[in-house]
């Protein structure tokens, strides 16, 4: 089975990964729903879209059905993110190579640390810019392949509170780091049931940070199918997603409220819309979510994107 566009999120899904709060993105492998649009070598740009609305507290495996103030700890009370990615790929024969660029606007509530009201903050600007490279010639199809890259350091890492107190890392735009991506990745079909399926893994770990602030290590899971009966016009999908994120760390580090092991159940769609040109939705809902200390977690994640073939 060709795996040319193998990208649109091979580098875990993205983006949002670099957030290590347990929750603060989406770990939708993007890639799958764009399988099959062309057979060789090429480009693709598209556009995607995620909604993550952070609204349930949570401490360890079970959901926080209260708490008193002032506090000892912080208290995130609610977290709205919306991510914009614009996405570029070229593919070759064997390597290829996918660059993101994406741009997070968020809202946030919280009660600090010993606080008995509410300090908010509002961001929105670019994150960290992703660069992957991709190598698939270990087969005659393409089936099975490694990938490799960084996230670099092209988002801000100054926005603060309307107290003017400073917004937590994990909470930025950017991280500040530079973080190498190493993962691989293996497909198939079942042509008797017209299922085509595949795995990815990807882990992410920092390698250059500042500001006294190194966020936790990522490993992301992700597996997937695709329904084949109603050809290419539309495309049922569902995937199952896995994440484990370790805390942050640095003297400007939140370890008490960072880290954690998230997974999701998402059905999908993706729909042909002319040549070249694809779009789908995921509506991704939890399954089993862990976190560290007291956490905020979504009940559903959103996800829909456009792109195009040359």
């Amino acid at each position: 089975m060709k795996i040319r566009h193998l990208s649109m999120l091979l580098l875990l899904l993205h983006f949002d990964s670099a957030l290590a709060c347990a929750a603060c993105g989406c770990m939708l492998s993007k890639d799958w729903q764009i399988q099959g649009m062309g057979s060789g070598p090429g480009a693709t740009i598209g556009i995607t879209y995620d909604y993550v609305d952070q609204n349930q507290l949570r401490s360890g495996g079970g959901r926080l059905p209260g708490f008193s103030l002032p506090n000892a700890q912080e208290v995130e009370m609610r977290t709205r993110t919306s991510f914009e990615t614009l996405v570029g790929d070229y593919q070759g024969k064997d390597w290829g190579v996918n660059l993101q660029v994406p741009y997070l606007e968020r809202d946030h509530l919280t009660y600090p640390q010993g606080a008995t009201s509410l300090d908010s903050s509002k961001s929105g600007s670019f994150g960290d810019a992703r660069i992957l490279g991709r190598y698939s010639g270990f087969s005659g199809d393409g089936d099975s392949g490694i990938f490799f890259g960084l996230k670099l350091p092209t988002g801000p890492t100054g926005f603060a509170f309307s107290s003017g107190a400073p917004l937590d890392p994990s909470l930025q735009p950017g991280t500040g780091s530079t973080d190498l991506l190493l993962g691989a990745f293996h497909s198939g079909q079942i042509d008797s049931l017209r299922l085509s399926w595949f795995t990815q893994g990807i882990l992410e770990h920092a390698v250059s940070t500042r500001n006294a602030y190194r966020p936790g290590d990522s490993l992301n899971l992700n597996a997937g199918i695709k329904y084949g009966k109603f050809g290419q016009r539309i495309t049922p999908m569902l995937q199952v997603n896995y994440v484990r994120r370790i805390a942050d760390s640095g003297a400007n580090a939140t370890p008490l409220i960072t880290g954690g092991e998230l997974a999701y159940l998402a059905p999908g769609l993706s729909v042909r819309l002319g040549k070249g040109t694809s779009a789908y939705a995921f509506f991704q809902v939890p399954v089993y979510q862990y976190v560290q200390g007291i956490q905020l977690t979504p009940t559903h994640i959103l996800s829909l994107g456009v792109m195009h073939s040359f």
